[in-house]
């Protein structure tokens, strides 16, 4: 897996922006659940896989924000690890066991720059982490809107929200949710 930033453009980076902090410190208009944008990253193509959300790169290239190379890198581990749970889990009826287990360990080695495949696995890398990457944003529009309701420094209803997303299976169960909550 390359190591290099990562942007979020359009709504997906003002999604971003409203569920973060900025550089540890809380945002004005943001409800502050995740302390960075990379903890997002690494949190939301779960929630994209779990719930089939895959959302290609949009055409709004502002406002952005971004995840830089060495905060990446300081998380490699944890990102390889998303990494590779997504890849293995996901399209199981399009790839065989095999394939998918190729597409979560594929290494590109810089050592076989000469190699007339490497261009090939270079390109099906690319390809890989972009397929993976549209579940970030598919997590990304998920998680937004469980918590868009949430009022900026409300700690009840922030809290609130977060223990119906623990409980619930889909956006759809908030409704129930809330009518129970109303009910008391």
């Amino acid at each position: 897996m390359k190591w290099r930033e990562f942007k979020l453009y359009g709504k997906h980076a003002e999604y971003a922006n409203f569920l973060c902090k900025e550089q540890g410190r809380e945002r004005e208009n943001g409800i502050n659940i995740f302390q960075r944008v990379i903890d997002l990253y690494m949190l939301a193509p779960l929630i994209g896989l779990k719930y089939g959300r895959r959302v290609g790169i949009p055409e709004a290239k502002r406002p952005t924000t971004s995840i830089q190379v060495d905060q990446m890198y300081n998380e490699k581990e944890n990102v390889e690890y998303v990494y590779r749970i997504v890849m293995l889990l996901a399209e199981k009826n399009k790839y065989s066991e095999k394939e998918r287990i190729a597409r979560a360990f594929r290494v590109v080695p810089n050592s076989y720059e000469n190699d007339p495949n490497r261009e090939e696995e270079v390109k099906l890398e690319e390809k890989e982490l972009s397929y993976f990457q549209d579940y970030v944003r598919g997590g990304i529009e998920y998680i937004y809107e469980f918590f868009k309701e949430c009022e900026p420094h409300n700690d009840f209803q922030i809290q609130q929200r977060l223990l119906m997303f623990a409980a619930t299976e889909s956006v759809d169960d908030i409704h129930t949710m809330e009518n129970i909550y109303d009910d008391f």
